[in-house]
């Protein structure tokens, strides 16, 4: 589901969307229109099959009764969520495909893979209209809590990222709860002109005299926000972005990783490709985290410790309320004597939080 009709339908066939005032053709010059193609081999294959092209045909599909579903919503690319209730003959939200998708691809009793793509963010900061882009984000948003609603995380994982990110910047100190589309509350710039929190290092918003946005309303969603290098399209950048994953074997995906491994991760996953030794183990019966055992620590009586942690090198810092004994993390571990509880998992915390410090 998504846009992009004209890249299925011939030259000589008018979109369906468009009056004949504002005809538009298809770009196949074969003369062939892959949606017939595509419709003719699911009949001939006896498959429950359903077309859509807007969204009355998309509310009126009953997943229990279709099997394959091919929505064109658009001519070209599909709207902006802002502009989706101006379309012309009504388009599904993100949310609404994600959501429909799951209810007929859920039926399969072998697991399916669905890829949501909220793709026009990216169009958004290519013209320098972070408002919409920003938007975008939500709508996307909106789309992964759907999943998580329908799914399990017990057997169903979801990954959710970015494939780059783009010039886009925040910054002058402006206060909590002042407009993210708005110009800072700090101040001016040095040319004692106001300036947006939001910016672009490149793009279409650059202006060889900066513009005065005393009387501008920024936060209009044609509004192009100001760029430091002047270009058509704004452009990707280089810093790295974030992967989300909840459900089995979402351990795979942490740290900093290649973006190319992050497909092989979810075909091991998902037991696709050539590594499936795992598949057919049997799920573990209990877990294999060690059992808590007390440490006894002697301590001089009305003597207070000194709470640490210790690595070979030595005391690295203090930790108020708790101490370190033998590599262990121990918590409540100040003041009286006897004996305190330690775990080994308390290992895995201190070194998380070292190396993150």
């Amino acid at each position: 589901m998504g846009g992009g009709r004209r890249n299925f339908i011939s030259t000589s066939e008018s979109d369906p969307e468009y009056s004949s005032s504002r005809r538009r053709v298809g770009r196949r010059t074969e003369n062939t229109s892959l949606i017939e193609v595509w419709q003719e081999i699911k009949k001939l294959e006896g498959k429950r099959y359903k077309y859509v092209w807007n969204k009355t045909e998309f509310d009126m599909i009953n997943p229990q009764e279709v099997d394959y579903l091919f929505g064109l919503f658009a001519w070209s690319h599909m709207k902006y969520e802002v502009d989706r209730q101006y379309d012309i003959a009504g388009e599904p939200s993100l949310e609404e495909m994600t959501q429909k998708a799951i209810e007929i691809l859920r039926k399969n009793q072998n697991g399916y893979f669905l890829l949501a793509e909220g793709g026009r963010i990216d169009h958004a900061h290519h013209s320098s209209k972070a408002g919409i882009a920003l938007e975008e984000t939500l709508a996307f948003e909106r789309a992964v809590a759907k999943a998580v609603e329908m799914t399990n995380e017990e057997d169903t994982l979801i990954v959710v990222m970015a494939d780059h990110s783009h010039v886009f910047t925040i910054g002058g100190y402006a206060s909590r709860g002042n407009p993210i589309l708005g110009v800072t509350d700090i101040g001016r710039a040095r040319d004692r002109k106001p300036f947006t929190t939001l910016a672009y290092g490149n793009g279409p918003g650059w202006r060889s005299v900066r513009e005065n946005l005393e009387n501008v309303n920024t936060a209009d969603y044609d509004y192009r926000f100001q760029s430091a290098v002047p270009l058509r399209s704004e452009t990707h950048s280089g810093e790295d972005v974030a992967v989300y994953a909840r459900g089995p074997m979402s351990h795979l995906f942490n740290g900093v990783m290649e973006q190319y491994y992050i497909a092989h991760a979810m075909a091991y996953a998902s037991c696709v490709g050539q590594n499936k030794d795992h598949c057919n183990l049997p799920p573990p019966t209990e877990s294999p985290t060690r059992p808590r055992q007390p440490i006894n620590v002697p301590q001089t009586p009305g003597q207070q410790p000194k709470p640490s942690i210790k690595t070979e090198e030595g005391v690295v810092s203090e930790v108020p309320g708790q101490a370190v004994e033998g590599g262990v993390l121990c918590q409540g571990a100040t003041g009286g004597t006897g004996t305190k509880e330690c775990s080994v998992f308390g290992i895995f915390i201190a070194i998380v939080t070292l190396l993150t410090l």
